[in-house]
């Protein structure tokens, strides 16, 4: 019987891979993210020296500053080259539908994974305007996902300032902790909200009614109150439902632009089964796992090779690492035994143990050079 392996494992650090990473579709388009890279001329402006959290905001306000907020501009096509060539030839304005996915695609050129995400209102599936878009964007530096607004160019954080997905703002507001989430850029925000009617700023038999739908349902979606105290609440109670895109490739027509949507519900709902009258086809689920697993990682296990008894125990000190990474856009690992770095595009990498402590450590590169989260792996060998 084979009992060489006095090993001890000291740290073993790393994210495993989830199932619905392969859900969501990472389309590596490559050429058509250089195209979009070059087109928005922040290739100069993101100094590689800046922290990635930096870089995610710098992207944002200038995804904001592309255009007017319009409410009923449509653009035809919700592809990020074909927006920012409409919107520089004055031919639309966006909406807060196309300033998330103009966002999501131009994040994704620069190498930060995002998704676009839907926020609903309890009744939204009547009326209209009982809705928004954002973008989760997962930030390199906290490790998690966080919510960008671009329509306000802002992010969303508690009291303590801790960041807040989309999904946390969910909770806060369904757990009546509302208080608690505070927009990032307020004082941006005060000042650009105020385009926004209200209750007490509109006469109940003059406000504008869309054809086929009934005056209450246009009463319900306006704030109680003309200030911004009342506009806040009622625009974070948007959270109430979420819905995630899990198409994020760069070629989006319109009509398939929502297709494969993930729409999360709570236990205890009845999720609506149309979106402001209109049918929607989508996948339902109270799983949520399925929105809030990590992305950027790289899962680790090994095998040991076998040594029969006769064989000098030098030769035994060896194992192979396998390695799933959660990187979309993934070009290569960097594998480092205690320090010295080996670029490894395979999913698997032979490595040689000395006595001691061995030092393992992997991290996943995208495609343009942007690393993820480290893992680490730390054997004693006898």
């Amino acid at each position: 019987m084979d009992r060489r392996y006095d090993w001890r494992l000291l740290r073993y650090d790393h994210v495993e891979r989830s199932a619905w990473f392969d859900r969501f579709h990472w389309q590596t388009d490559s050429e058509l993210r250089a195209q979009l890279r070059s087109a928005s001329g922040l290739e100069a402006q993101l100094g590689a020296a800046e922290p990635p959290w930096q870089q995610i905001l710098s992207i944002m306000h200038w995804v904001h500053g592309l255009s007017e907020h319009s409410e009923w501009d449509e653009a035809p096509d919700l592809s990020a080259l074909s927006l920012l060539a409409d919107v520089q030839a004055g031919r639309i304005a966006f909406r807060c539908l196309e300033y998330a996915h103009m966002l999501q695609q131009v994040l994704a050129a620069f190498g930060f994974t995002a998704r676009v995400v839907g926020l609903r209102r309890e009744s939204s599936d009547q009326g209209l305007g009982k809705a928004h878009v954002v973008v989760d964007v997962f930030s390199p530096e906290h490790v998690k996902w966080v919510e960008l607004d671009p329509q306000f160019d802002t992010a969303y954080q508690d009291l303590d300032g801790r960041l807040l997905s989309a999904l946390e703002v969910h909770d806060l507001l369904r757990s009546g902790r509302l208080s608690r989430v505070l927009p990032t850029a307020d004082r941006r925000l005060r000042a650009g909200w105020t385009d926004v009617s209200a209750k007490d700023t509109s006469v109940y038999a003059e406000i504008d009614v869309a054809e086929g739908f009934q005056r209450d349902e246009f009463w319900d979606m306006l704030p109680e109150h003309g200030d911004y105290e009342s506009f806040w609440r009622h625009w974070i109670a948007n959270h109430y439902h979420l819905t995630y895109g899990m198409q994020l490739g760069l070629v989006r027509p319109k009509a398939t632009a929502q297709d494969e949507t993930l729409f999360l519900y709570e236990p205890g709902d009845l999720p609506p089964i149309a979106f402001q009258r209109l049918r929607q086809n989508v996948i339902f689920t109270r799983d949520r796992a399925s929105v809030e697993f990590p992305v950027d990682g790289v899962e680790l296990q090994w095998t040991v090779a076998e040594a029969g008894e006769d064989m000098p125990l030098a030769a035994t000190r060896h194992l192979t690492l396998h390695m799933r990474h959660s990187m979309p856009w993934f070009d290569h690992f960097l594998v480092s035994l205690d320090g010295k770095e080996a670029l490894v595009r395979q999913p698997s990498c032979p490595v040689s143990l000395h006595q001691g402590e061995n030092d393992i450590r992997v991290t996943p590169v995208n495609d343009v050079g942007r690393p993820g989260s480290e893992a680490r792996l730390v054997i004693e060998v006898p």
